[in-house]
């Protein structure tokens, strides 16, 4: 498991807890205490962050996970960088290719890893086998 499926797992737990909070079901002073306006403004403002946690951490789980290419697409863009005209950049992960001066990360995916900068025929050599090609 990645680190950032391990954050978005742990984000959605603690919006799930605190949307368990909300509701009352750990606290039940809250329900108990008077019914003042801003006792009445707790719950929705703990759903909401609810909300929001749970959302954060699917975003995470989303993009935590490694999207692998079938065997046919590697063989296509091994040819794809052989026969592009250097400098480039490309993504290994999902295949993106993009100009030399995008060197922050893939425009596509945002992977910074998988994401090669292509000067020379060394640079297009690695980026061939990090393909397996």
């Amino acid at each position: 498991m990645t680190r950032q499926r391990m954050m978005g797992a742990l984000l959605i737990a603690i919006g799930l807890l605190a949307l368990m909070f909300a509701l009352g079901l750990f606290d039940p002073w809250l329900a108990r205490l008077e019914a003042s306006p801003r006792v009445r403004q707790l719950p929705i403002i703990w759903i909401v962050c609810a909300a929001l946690l749970v959302l954060a951490g699917l975003s995470r789980l989303r993009t935590g996970v490694r999207r692998e290419s079938p065997e046919a697409d590697l063989v296509e863009l091994a040819a794809r960088v052989r026969e592009r005209p250097l400098p480039f950049t490309v993504c290994v992960r999902c295949g993106a290719f993009a100009d030399a001066s995008a060197t922050a990360g893939c425009p596509s995916c945002g992977a910074r890893v998988d994401h090669h900068r292509v000067d020379d025929e060394t640079d297009r050599a690695t980026v061939l086998a990090a393909i397996g090609a």
